[in-house]
């Protein structure tokens, strides 16, 4: 069995010193709040889980594990957008939102079919 142990690397070329770099694994207790938060906001109906949602979104945590959990935030808003009619707020949001500034141009895309797939089957004749 392989332990998480951090990963080390060093810098430096030909005739320069070598200076160890430590990439540290993203710990499952860095993200427990977002997930807790997440599981709050399914369990809320309508405009409650909204303004969790943003809450998981907007968090200063980053790595891969808190990507995949404001990405599910993500979709979740858009979701209880179209629930409480509030479709106009999704295109604010798209706007808006620094997360998009965060994440790759093909993870963004990848995002945005996805909540244009959500909006499509949730609110097909709003649009």
């Amino acid at each position: 069995e392989v332990e998480d142990a951090p990963v080390e690397a060093t810098t430096g070329g030909e005739g320069e010193e070598e200076m160890p770099i430590v990439v540290e694994e993203e710990d499952e207790e860095d993200v427990k709040d977002l997930t807790d938060w997440i599981e709050d906001a399914e369990s809320k109906q309508g405009n409650a889980a909204i303004p969790v949602f943003h809450e998981v979104i907007g968090s200063e945590k980053d790595g891969a594990k808190a990507l995949q959990i404001k990405e599910k935030a993500v979709y979740g808003l858009v979701r209880a957008f179209c629930a409480t009619d509030q479709h106009t707020q999704i295109v604010t949001f798209l706007e808006t939102s620094p997360f998009f500034k965060a994440v790759t141009k093909a993870k963004c895309a990848k995002i945005v079919r996805q909540m244009l797939d959500i909006v499509s089957s949730l609110a097909p004749k709003q649009f």
